[in-house]
């Protein structure tokens, strides 16, 4: 007997929900709050590396570094993309007098743990100093005094409890290309200098 073809069926197009203006409305909104978030961080980061955090940071860096028995000031706190938080400006003094500035440089990269420093806890790992220049006054006759420059700096210093360790410290003075690495120990009878004003 032969086979008997039966007519193929013909679905019906499945009709298409009609969406809703509520839901048009959700996802115009969904979308502008992602690219309001994702201006948002750019412009804070952009103001962040330009004008940098405020005096209250640069306190707390500041004190930090005077546990650790270096007296410091910083110009200013920037956050770069790359390096992260970065101390521009920064003058080293002479623990007994402040009027004696020890060491200039120009920039100093801080390996923060952030999660110590937000518990109030020692927050300082470690300092990245990169083509910085430093600018060591030299005790003369003279009132003016001479300078002498290291240029080219690049050095890791490590904060170890009650030390500080500086690891392949290379430069440039006077034309000579330097290298070094020691630690330095905090004394006994270290007396750090008064606190400073937050002004």
């Amino acid at each position: 007997m032969p086979s008997v073809l039966e007519p193929p069926q013909v679905r019906p197009p499945k009709r298409r929900r009609k969406t809703t203006w509520a839901r048009r409305i959700a996802v115009s909104l969904v979308r502008l709050m992602i690219l309001g978030v994702i201006f948002g961080v750019g412009a804070g980061g952009y103001y962040m590396a330009k004008r940098g955090f405020g005096r209250q940071w640069r306190y707390r860096v500041v004190e930090e570094l005077r546990k650790h028995g270096v007296e410091a000031n910083i110009g200013r706190l920037t956050l770069d993309p790359f390096r992260g938080l970065v101390a521009k400006n920064v003058r080293i003094f002479d623990y007994k007098n402040r009027e004696n500035i020890l060491a200039q440089i120009s920039e100093v990269s801080l390996d923060i743990n952030y999660a110590a420093l937000i518990h109030h806890e020692p927050f300082l790992n470690a300092l990245d100093v990169r083509d910085a220049q430093i600018i060591l006054p030299l005790k003369t006759t003279d009132q003016n005094g001479g300078r002498a420059v290291l240029t080219n700096l690049r050095a890791h210093v490590y904060f170890p409890p009650e030390q500080i360790y500086v690891s392949q410290a290379e430069g440039t003075f006077c034309g000579i290309r330097i290298s070094a690495t020691g630690q330095l120990i905090k004394r006994e009878n270290y007396q750090p200098s008064p606190p400073l004003s937050t002004e």
